[in-house]
């Protein structure tokens, strides 16, 4: 499964009827492709951004679990830190795993 290609940005937009809401449009093609649209609440312009980054994120958190669990150079390093730093690692790097199933549509929803 593949998302819209990034970057993405978080745009301002005013309706005539409503107040103003945000949309989140990909910036990787030459007109707007709008990603989703989120309408007025509290937190709507957080919002925005947050998933305005995510195709970055998530590129950032694979680059991050792929050098934490294939580069010998760290592997070394937490060893030498100790087994409650390694343990501590292991539970950041299986969190990072999950979040990018998630991402990827590969994770099953739990309830």
């Amino acid at each position: 499964m593949g998302y819209t290609p990034g970057p993405w940005e978080a745009v301002r937009i005013v309706w005539p009827s409503l107040n103003e809401s945000y949309c989140v449009e990909s910036k990787a093609v030459k007109r707007p492709n709008t990603i989703c649209t989120i309408y007025p609440v509290r937190e709507q312009e957080a919002n925005a951004y947050l998933i305005a980054a995510a195709p970055e994120l998530n590129e950032a958190l694979k680059e991050l679990v792929d050098n934490l669990k294939n580069n010998e150079v760290i592997k070394s390093h937490l060893k030498y830190l100790g087994r409650m730093n390694e343990h501590i690692l292991e539970v950041v790097l299986q969190k990072a795993i999950r979040a990018i199933a998630k991402a990827e549509g590969k994770q099953k929803e739990q309830r």
